[in-house]
């Protein structure tokens, strides 16, 4: 079930995207779970540019809310801090670019 937390040992593999309006950007996710630690990794395009950025993902998962930390090449970090809904994952990006930015990552 999505959001739940797993025993240990159990891994599982979500791919989600998010159209970020307000900045003009697409920022698409894939999340590896192993229990409650989350990695993984993604981009950040913006739709007026070529420029796509790889980012790697770290955190964790706790009930229904995901936290997570994104890293990328020579930029600043940013995190997400969110729940599971049922029209997807929605919560917060901030951090470099992003104050509190509302997101809604729909499954891929």
């Amino acid at each position: 079930m999505l959001g739940c937390a797993t025993e240990p040992g159990v891994r599982r593999t979500e791919s989600w995207s998010a159209d970020l309006g307000a900045t003009d950007q697409v920022l698409l996710i894939t999340l590896d779970f192993d229990a409650n630690a989350v990695s993984g990794s993604g981009t950040l395009t913006h739709l007026t540019n070529i420029d796509v950025q790889a980012l790697t993902l770290s955190g964790t998962l706790r009930g229904d809310s995901l936290y997570l930390t994104y890293e990328r090449p020579g930029k600043s970090q940013f995190q997400f801090g969110g729940r599971y809904a049922p029209q997807g994952l929605i919560g917060y990006l901030d951090g470099a670019e992003f104050d509190s930015v509302a997101v809604l990552f729909r499954p891929l």
